[in-house]
């Protein structure tokens, strides 16, 4: 089956391809019955996760009153913990830990969260799990993003649009930016916590009225005019404001621990 195939038909599988495993030092006298590992002390530590994300993420975590959609996020849990469990009962190696230095500017809390739960599981109960824990962090990022959202408040980036309320595109344009799940439009009257003004050009702030903003404020000019291409630039340019923010979140936290 080809890479692409695989990675659409079985994002789980795919998921592992990067990975590679130090054989045990002694071989199994029997193949190992995959069905046998799964008992209830998996579902308990599944279960115990589950309380670990909505301890630390409360409402945000919405769908853990959807028991169905909790059922898909214990069922992708428990199988990759599972797979680690069998794995990995002595040592793990990953081939993109061993080669890429700093990529941990690019996790979120969501991972440094899943990666603390799992690197503090009892190591002689669950030895492949423990080993595993960086693996099953970047894995389970992968998949919690899809079905909770963990996008703490404080991360969030708060956008001001000034635009003719007369005008169509107003509403087009807050219509556009509330459908990222990472912004949060403030009234007009808000001026002290803004991240993104965006503003037409018939509209834009004078410099009195800059000076009540933050300096790092980001002003994106809006034609009414534009067309779709445009707004798809707006989303693109909004997520890469996030994802600075998140960043410098990080650098900032990085220089704390060291002074």
């Amino acid at each position: 089956m080809p890479l692409d195939a695989l990675h659409n038909e079985n994002k789980l599988i795919n998921l592992f391809r990067k990975a590679a495993f130090q054989p045990s030092d002694t071989a199994f006298e029997q193949p190992i019955n995959a069905n046998a590992r799964i008992n209830p002390k998996f579902y308990a530590l599944v279960y115990h996760f589950i309380d670990f994300l909505k301890e630390h993420y409360h409402d945000d975590m919405s769908v853990y009153h959807n028991q169905k959609t909790l059922k898909h996020i214990m069922t992708y849990v428990t199988r990759d913990i599972v797979f680690y469990y069998i794995m990995a009962p002595y040592s793990l190696m990953h081939l993109d830990t061993m080669y890429a230095e700093g990529n941990e500017q690019s996790y979120t809390d969501l991972y440094k969260d899943v990666y603390t739960f799992f690197s503090n599981v009892d190591q002689n109960e669950f030895p492949g799990i423990y080993n595993a824990a960086e693996l099953i962090s970047k894995d389970l990022y992968q998949i919690l993003p899809s079905y909770i959202s963990t996008i703490r408040e404080e991360d969030f980036i708060r956008v001001k649009v000034l635009i003719d309320p007369g005008n169509q595109a107003a509403e087009v344009v807050l219509r556009t930016v509330r459908n990222l799940e990472f912004v949060e439009v403030v009234p007009s009257n808000v001026y002290d916590d803004v991240d993104v003004l965006i503003t037409s050009l018939d509209v834009l702030p004078l410099d009195i009225e800059r000076k009540k903003y933050p300096e790092n404020l980001k002003v994106i000019s809006w034609d009414i005019s534009s067309t779709r291409p445009d707004y798809i630039w707006l989303l693109i340019q909004l997520n890469q404001i996030y994802v600075k923010k998140l960043k410098n979140k990080i650098i900032t936290n990085k220089k704390k621990k060291v002074l």
